[in-house]
């Protein structure tokens, strides 16, 4: 098995339920077709211009697989070394550092009941388009 650096490039694409991407290797030039394993239940979409690892199952450059990538430019300002994050390229963060889960969004949609335990500050206006009751269901406050 033969391995080096490669680039992704803009091309990426589904076929039979894996993802595919395009880009260049750093020894063997342009390529196509690049396998992106991702593991069960969980969905990525790798950035152009991410950098990683292309391996060439039994030296074959018709069976390249992405093993490893990251973006670069891509990680989000202010996550630590220490921190966990999931984003994506629009810019939609969901981080856990230190002890907080932030969930990073210009709209977040919520579909199904919802329970919170616990206080609520809420710095904004609160819009409710159903009714709103209260602990003890006589609708006032």
């Amino acid at each position: 098995m033969s391995v080096e650096r490669f680039e992704i490039g803009t091309e990426a694409f589904i076929r039979d339920g894996q993802v595919f991407v395009g880009g260049r290797g750093h020894h063997s030039g342009k390529a196509s077709r690049v396998l992106v394993p991702e593991p069960f239940g969980f969905a990525s979409g790798p950035i152009a211009g991410g950098q990683g690892i292309v391996a060439y199952l039994n030296g074959d450059p018709e069976s390249p697989v992405l093993i490893g990538h990251a973006a670069p430019g891509g990680r989000p300002a202010g996550i630590s070394a220490k921190a966990t994050a999931i984003y994506n390229a629009e810019g939609v963060v969901i981080s856990m550092v230190e002890q907080e889960c932030r969930y990073v969004a210009a709209t977040h949609v919520i579909t199904g009941n919802v329970t919170i335990t616990g206080n609520i500050t809420l710095n904004g206006s609160l819009v409710a388009s159903g009714s709103v009751t209260d602990g003890d269901g006589d609708g006032g406050a």
